[in-house]
């Protein structure tokens, strides 16, 4: 790499990683699959907070492009004449951050109760 900005990766090539490793969790933890990726509860503590983590820096990203859309407003336009279409972006972006937040909250609070589960243990009845 020599340093360019077009040699290193950018903001929406992050957004999809993160998109595809979200897809591929979602893979890993098919019920009708036999959940691939989770053979302990301690499995499904780990996945759990590390969910929680990527969420968790969800309300940065939300807040820093919202607050790009207003720092450009009056330099932006709807290709379909919509007026209002900065400001309910910017608005949009906000509320996916409170969003995220309370999605985190209630993410930590799973792991919370997860990191003291064990098994499965063979002879207790199945779900």
């Amino acid at each position: 790499m020599t340093g360019n900005r077009s040699d290193r990766p950018t903001a929406g090539s992050h957004a999809n990683d993160a998109a595809e490793a979200i897809r591929r969790l979602n893979h890993d933890t098919l019920p009708h699959e036999g959940w691939p990726g989770v053979e302990s509860a301690g499995d499904v503590s780990s996945m759990v907070a590390g969910v929680a983590l990527a969420v968790s820096r969800l309300p940065q990203t939300c807040e820093q492009l919202a607050a790009w859309v207003d720092g450009h407003a009056t330099r932006l336009i709807h290709d379909e004449g919509l007026d209002q279409a900065v400001e309910e972006t910017h608005a949009a972006l906000l509320l996916s951050a409170d969003a995220a937040r309370f999605l985190t909250e209630h993410l930590e609070s799973a792991q919370t109760l997860t990191s003291h589960l064990v098994g499965p243990r063979e002879g207790l009845g199945a779900h």
